[in-house]
């Protein structure tokens, strides 16, 4: 549609130069600028006075004629085009996502979900919950209208695996990016796209078929998910530990608050650095509790930490709490 709109504009703006530049060789002697003005007031059929005086000349009427006959056909045709554009929602896609474009452009550090199918949607609803900045990419139109009753969530339409859709996700400028589309070779391409645009970026990947880890992490991905696998984990936690699973069950769905197990990493500049666990308030002004830590040189982490436990520059803190009071404390850790 935006094509034949554009086809429809220089149709009406050339119909108007062509008959200007006609005026102009049948009548040399007057201005371009009259004979513009004769074009548009011929085309458009409005009746003013001629400027260019056809009394008597016989080639200037009938090229008038067939002037008026051309330019009435071209702007039926453009009125035609418009009118679809506006009826067939156009338009409003076409601000829409001008809208979705200005939204990205301000993004930094944000994640990028590539597929808004069955998986992708639980990725967008938890980075909703958590009050996550992110940008999901789908070219199917029906996915599109069921990300869009989500609020002030920026949406991209088009191919997750090509560069240019990437580029405009801002993909350079995102933290991590989760790889769910349709087939093994499309997560692959796209982990492949995103990994040559943003070496730094973390890649999360959907597997469909087993074996293609390997596969994935020689394209870039950081971390690979097969959803058979994770199923069979939940039925067998169901089977030995149901507890635990409603446990963390109810925790994910509360429907007033997010409680989620988070990870604070703490920047150079975060006033907590250099001291003891047990003198920062994060239980008091941020009700959250310490599960684990792990210093900056090790890949080990220290479950249940002490309060002597001191706080360092690069180290990770694992907390439980409500997602709007991880994002608090999140915003003092990472002073940098």
């Amino acid at each position: 549609m935006n094509r034949r709109l554009t086809i429809a504009v220089l149709l009406l703006v050339g119909i108007y130069l062509v008959g200007s530049i006609g005026y102009k060789a049948l009548s040399p002697q007057t201005p371009f600028v009259d004979c513009l003005y004769m074009s548009v007031i011929t085309i458009a059929s409005v009746g003013f006075n001629e400027v260019v005086s056809s009394e008597g000349k016989t080639l200037l009427r009938a090229y008038t004629m067939a002037l008026i006959l051309i330019g009435m056909a071209v702007h039926l045709y453009a009125i035609s085009v418009l009118t679809a554009f506006v009826v067939e929602g156009d338009l409003s896609n076409y601000f829409w996502k001008r809208r979705m474009s200005r939204k990205i452009e301000s993004l930094n550090g944000h994640y990028v979900v590539c597929g808004g199918g069955e998986t992708g949607m639980r990725i967008v609803e938890e980075l909703v919950k958590t009050h996550r900045a992110f940008v999901v990419i789908d070219s199917d139109q029906q996915v599109i209208e069921q990300l869009q009753k989500f609020k002030n969530i920026a949406i991209l339409q088009g191919i997750a695996d090509h560069e240019e859709v990437l580029e405009a996700a801002g993909i350079r400028r995102a933290t991590a990016a989760a790889v769910a589309l349709g087939s093994d070779r499309d997560n692959l391409v796209a982990t492949l796209s995103i990994r040559t645009m943003n070496p730094k970026i973390r890649i999360v990947v959907k597997e469909y078929e087993p074996g293609m880890a390997n596969r994935f992490r020689r394209a870039g991905a950081d971390a690979i998910v097969n959803p058979a696998t994770i199923g069979g984990l939940r039925l067998v936690s169901e089977m030995v530990r149901p507890a635990v699973v409603t446990f963390l069950d109810l925790m994910l769905r509360d429907p007033v608050h997010a409680y989620r197990v988070e990870e604070l990493a703490i920047f150079a500049k975060c006033p907590w650095v250099g001291r003891p666990l047990g003198s920062i308030p994060l239980r008091a002004d941020y009700n959250l509790l310490v599960a684990a830590a792990r210093a900056s040189d090790s890949s080990d982490f220290v479950y249940n930490p002490a309060e002597t436990w001191v706080v360092d520059s690069g180290q990770t803190l694992i907390v439980l709490g409500r997602a709007e009071d991880v994002t608090k404390a999140r915003e003092i850790a990472q002073q940098m």
